[in-house]
């Protein structure tokens, strides 16, 4: 079984403000990952900061989506994939940021494919070696105890988790462009200039 882990608990420094609740097109930017997402799962945990920010989400995602927060209060994706990763009853999670609006379906379904091969994670890579930990396909039953053991000992860095990992599948991004031509499932919003170019590419598409 597979489930989806989005992360919306970051603190948005570059943005100024609540990323995740961004107006993209008269809707809330969390939205569109989350219903791409929708398209392959309903199984889909949403992880915020705080319990003050649940209901917030909860007015503006589907019913079915699962809402919690952080379980420790320490600044580190890690945290929010563990605190998804402890409700979640499957075998493997896609974890994804909240702020792609362009995340391919197809891509995500062929990441999941690799994966039921027995991998422990898959991960895209581009040409120069850099990769994509929250565009990835995580075991629970591995990751989640590694992800324990790093954050008890202050390990704060995704890298130190996956270099942990026994079996890892790193995908080119060039082997994606199969399912997403421009990989705009990796383009993210950091800024204000970015929501902009994000209005832009949706006013390009027919």
């Amino acid at each position: 079984m597979r489930g989806a882990i989005i992360l919306a608990g970051g603190r948005s420094l570059r943005f100024g403000g609540n990323k995740a609740l961004a107006n993209l097109r008269n809707k809330p930017l969390i939205t569109y990952a989350v219903n791409a997402v929708l398209k392959i799962t309903k199984k889909i945990v949403v992880v915020v900061k705080d319990n003050d920010e649940k209901e917030i989400y909860r007015e503006i995602l589907p019913k079915n989506v699962m809402i919690t927060s952080d379980i420790l209060k320490i600044q580190s994706p890690l945290v929010g994939m563990l605190t998804g990763m402890n409700i979640l009853n499957v075998n493997y999670a896609i974890v994804l940021p909240c702020d792609c609006p362009f995340i391919n379906t197809n891509v995500i379904k062929y990441l999941f494919k690799v994966a039921n091969n027995g991998f422990d994670a898959v991960i895209p890579r581009w040409p120069n070696g850099c990769i994509e930990p929250l565009h990835s396909i995580y075991k629970i039953k591995v990751a989640s105890q590694l992800i324990k053991e790093a954050l008890r000992k202050r390990e704060l860095k995704i890298l130190n988790v996956i270099n942990q990992l026994e079996r890892v599948a790193y995908v080119s991004v060039n082997e994606l462009k199969r399912y997403d031509s421009k990989l705009l499932s990796f383009f993210n919003i950091n800024t204000l200039n970015d929501l902009k170019t994000a209005e832009s590419i949706l006013n390009s598409f027919p």
